[in-house]
C-alpha cells in the first residue's frame, strides 16, 4: 500500500485540475461501478455512487488528500467529473443513460494519510472545531430522527436586463435559508439590480437532521456520552431509525442559531452527511476466528461422553467473584444465549429472547450479576426504575426548531442486545405498564404529538428487585414484589435469592471473599470429576462462545422433549396452590426457549430431552416451590461434585411426578 503524509500548506494542491484528475480514476479504475450505474433505472430521485477513499488514495493520493481538506470545495468537481465519465461511456456505445442526479458517496477513510489517526477517525466527543471543514467518520447511536422536510436547495433567478440565469445555493449552515441574491448580475456584462424568480428551475430535495450519541464502551467512568447533529439530504433522509447503529461520513460545518440583537449567538457543530452506513447486523459480531471455533469445537470433543461437566465449567466462569449462585448463573447463561425466534404464517413473531427477573434480598449479588451480563452483552443499556421514566424507556418526544422528533429511549436503545434494569419495584405502575408490548410483542407504539409510528425493541431484559419487606414463601410473588400478574407473566425466569442464616454457608463464602482480595488471586473453579482444578474461562472467551453458539446452532425439538413440556406445563396448571401469574400459556413458551438455549449451550442441533428436563428443574429451582430440584435456595447451589448422578436423580424426581399426576388423571 502506497503511504503518504498530510501536505501542510494547500497551495500544493492544484485545483484546476481536480476535475479532470478525477475523470481518469472514474474511466480509469471505475469501469463495472459506471456500468452499473449506466444501466440503472430511471425512477430513482437520487442515484448514489460509492467512492473509496481509500481507493482514490492508492491511485492518486493527492485528489483523496484534496477531499480530505477541502470536501465542501472538491465534491462538486467529483460530482461533475462522475457525469462526464458516465458521458464518456455511453459516448463509447454502452448501452444505458447518463444519470445527472448522482450523488458520489464517500467511505473507507485511508487513516495513514494522517500522522494521528484519530484526526479522521475521532469519536463523537472528540470532534472539536479545529475539524471544521474537514471530512472525516464518526460511529454512534441514533437517538432522534426529526422530521423529512422539503429543502429548497437551489433557487433560480433571471436578469431583468440580460436575461441571465443563476442559482442561488441554501445555506445549511444558516438551518436551510437561501444565501443573499447578488446585488448586481453576475454575468459581468450588466449591471442590473433587477431580477425574476423562476419557479420551475428551482431544485429541491430531501432534507432530515437526525441525532447521533457515541457509545457507551467508547466512555469512560462518569463521563456523559456527547452528541451530534447529522444533516441528511437526497437519499440518505429516512435511512435510520432511533436505536440504530450508524457510520457517517461528512463535512463538520458551523451551524448559526438566532440572533437577537444585543445576546451572544449559539454555534453548534454539525455533521454535514456524506454517506450513512447503518451497521445493527454488525453490532453484536464479535472476532470469531477459524482458530477460536476449532478451540470450542475441541473442547466439546474432548469429554463428549460427558457433556454436563463440561457446561459446568462454562456455567461456574460466569461471575467467578461471586460464591455459589449456580442455578443463577445458568440461568443467566441461557438468558444470553436465548432460544430461537419464528414467524408463524400470520407474520407474528414469536421471541426467542429470554427475560429473566432477580428478586431477593439485600446483599444477595443482584447488581453484581446484572451489571457482569451488561458487559458480557455485546449491546447493552443500564438504566435504575427509579431514575427512569415511561417516555425514558420507550421513546420521547420532543420539540426542536419547531418540529417535533422521537427520541428513543433504553429498551429501543438496547434493540438486538440486553436492557438491565434495576430498582424495578421503584417504578410507578403506570411506567411499568408502557413495557407490556415491548417485552412480549417487541415493539414500541407511538402515538404522541401527531407522530404514530411503531418502532422495534427485540431486547433481552433483566430486571432487578427488591422485596418488599421479608420475602414470605406462603405469600405469591406478587404481593412479595408488588408487581402485577401480567408483568411477573411476561419473564421467562423469576429467580427467588433468599439470604438463608447459616453458619457453614456464611464460612464458606467468607473464605472465598478474603481469598479474592489477595494480591494477583486467580479465579480457580471447584475441582471436577476427576480432581483437577481448571481455570475459569475470561470474559472475552465467554462473549466468544456466546456469540458462537448463537451463529452455529439453531436447535430443532424432538419429540421426547415436546412430550416434556407440555406434561409439565399441563401438571403446573392443574395445580390448586398454582401460582396464576407464573402458569399461563407464556409458561409453555418459556420452557421452550430455554431447552433451546441449553441446547445451544451444550452446543447440539437438537433438543433433548435432557434439555427439557434441565429447563423444568431450573424453572422450578428459580421459584420458591421446589418440588423436584435436590435443592431449596438458588442463592447456596453450588456445581455438582458428579453432574451425571445429580441429573439423574432430578430426571427421576421429574419423571415420577409426571408418571402420578397422569395416573391420577386417569382415575378422575
Amino acid at each position: 500500500m502506497n503511504t503518504c503524509a498530510l501536505r501542510g500548506p494547500a497551495e500544493r494542491i492544484d485545483h484546476a485540475e481536480s476535475p479532470r484528475s478525477f475523470l481518469l480514476y472514474f474511466t480509469g479504475s471505475c469501469n463495472q461501478e459506471l456500468a452499473r450505474l449506466v444501466m440503472s433505472k430511471e425512477d430513482e430521485s437520487c442515484h448514489a455512487f460509492p467512492v473509496s477513499l481509500l481507493k482514490l488514495a492508492n491511485a492518486d493520493c493527492a485528489l483523496a488528500e484534496l477531499l480530505l481538506k477541502e470536501p465542501l470545495h472538491t465534491l462538486e468537481a467529483l460530482r461533475e467529473a462522475l457525469i462526464e465519465a458516465q458521458e464518456v461511456l455511453v459516448d463509447q456505445g454502452f448501452e444505458g443513460t447518463v444519470k445527472y442526479s448522482v450523488q458520489p458517496r464517500l467511505h473507507s477513510l485511508p487513516q495513514f494519510l494522517d500522522a494521528e489517526h484519530s484526526w479522521l477517525h475521532p469519536t463523537i466527543g472528540g470532534v472539536r472545531s479545529a475539524h471544521t471543514g474537514r471530512l472525516l467518520t464518526v460511529a454512534g447511536k441514533v437517538i432522534r430522527t426529526g422530521p423529512i422536510q422539503m429543502l429548497e436547495a437551489r433557487r433560480m433567478y433571471e436578469c431583468g436586463r440580460c436575461q441571465h440565469r443563476f442559482y442561488v445555493e441554501a445555506d445549511l449552515a444558516q438551518r436551510q435559508v437561501l444565501l443573499p441574491v447578488p446585488k448586481a448580475c453576475p454575468s459581468g456584462e450588466c449591471r442590473s439590480t433587477t431580477f425574476h424568480h423562476i419557479i420551475e428551475g428551482s431544485e429541491h430535495t430531501d432534507y432530515q437532521e437526525i441525532r447521533v450519541q457515541e457509545q457507551a464502551q467508547q466512555l469512560s467512568m462518569g463521563s456523559l456520552p456527547q452528541s451530534i447533529t447529522a444533516i441528511l439530504t437526497d437519499d440518505l433522509a429516512d435511512s435510520c431509525r432511533p436505536g440504530d447503529d450508524v457510520e457517517i461520513t461528512g463535512t463538520v460545518t458551523r451551524q448559526w442559531g438566532r440572533t437577537y440583537p444585543g445576546e451572544t449567538c449559539e454555534v453548534e457543530l454539525t455533521l454535514l452527511g456524506n454517506s450513512l452506513h447503518v451497521q445493527n447486523k454488525q453490532r453484536n459480531a464479535v472476532d470469531l476466528t477459524s482458530s477460536v471455533k476449532c478451540f470450542f469445537a475441541d473442547y466439546w470433543k474432548s469429554s463428549a461422553e460427558k457433556p454436563l461437566a463440561l457446561r459446568n465449567h462454562i456455567v461456574c466462569s460466569v461471575c467467578p467473584q461471586l460464591y455459589g449462585l449456580f442455578t443463577v448463573k445458568l440461568a443467566l447463561l441461557l438468558m444470553l444465549i436465548g432460544g430461537m425466534e419464528r414467524v408463524i404464517e400470520s407474520g407474528m413473531r414469536i421471541r426467542g429472547q429470554v427475560h429473566m427477573l432477580l428478586v431477593g434480598d439485600p446483599g444477595t449479588g443482584k447488581s453484581q450479576l446484572m451489571k457482569y451480563a451488561a458487559k458480557l452483552s455485546q449491546r447493552s443499556v443500564v438504566t435504575t426504575g427509579t431514575g427512569s421514566s415511561a417516555a425514558g424507556l420507550t421513546v420521547a418526544a420532543v420539540k426542536e426548531g419547531g418540529h417535533w422528533a422521537l427520541e428513543a429511549g433504553a429498551l429501543v436503545l438496547a434493540d438486538g442486545g440486553l436492557c438491565c434494569i434495576d430498582e424495578f419495584n421503584g417504578m410507578q405502575e403506570a411506567q411499568r405498564a408502557t413495557v407490556h408490548e415491548a417485552m412480549e410483542q417487541q415493539s414500541v407504539s407511538v402515538a404522541k404529538a401527531g407522530l404514530v409510528t411503531s418502532l422495534s425493541t427485540r431486547v433481552t431484559v433483566l430486571a432487578v428487585t427488591n422485596t418488599k419487606g421479608s420475602y414470605n414463601p406462603r405469600d405469591s410473588l406478587e404481593a412479595n414484589t408488588g408487581l402485577s400478574g401480567p408483568l411477573l407473566s411476561r419473564f421467562d425466569l423469576v429467580v427467588v435469592l433468599k439470604d438463608a442464616k447459616s453458619a457453614e454457608w456464611d464460612a464458606t463464602v467468607s473464605e472465598h471473599i478474603l481469598a479474592s482480595h489477595q494480591a494477583h488471586h486467580p479465579h480457580i473453579l471447584p475441582k471436577d470429576s476427576s480432581g483437577a482444578c481448571s481455570k475459569a474461562w475470561t470474559m472475552d472467551t465467554l462473549r466468544q462462545y456466546i456469540c458462537w453458539v448463537k451463529e452455529a446452532f439453531q436447535p430443532e425439538m424432538s419429540r421426547d422433549a415436546e412430550d416434556t413440556l407440555l406434561a409439565y406445563w399441563q401438571m403446573a396448571r392443574s395445580k390448586e396452590d398454582r401460582q396464576s401469574a407464573r402458569s399461563t400459556v407464556r409458561m409453555l413458551e418459556s420452557l421452550i426457549r430455554l431447552s433451546q438455549a441449553h441446547a445451544r449451550l451444550l452446543a447440539r442441533d437438537t433438543v433433548t430431552r435432557q434439555d427439557a428436563i434441565v429447563a423444568v428443574s431450573l424453572v422450578e429451582a428459580c421459584s420458591d416451590t421446589c418440588s423436584t430440584c435436590s435443592f431449596e435456595n438458588a442463592l447456596q447451589t453450588c456445581s455438582p461434585a458428579v453432574p451425571d448422578a445429580e441429573y439423574k436423580e432430578v430426571e427421576a424426581r421429574i419423571t415420577a411426578e409426571l408418571s402420578a399426576w397422569q395416573e391420577m388423571l386417569k382415575f378422575h
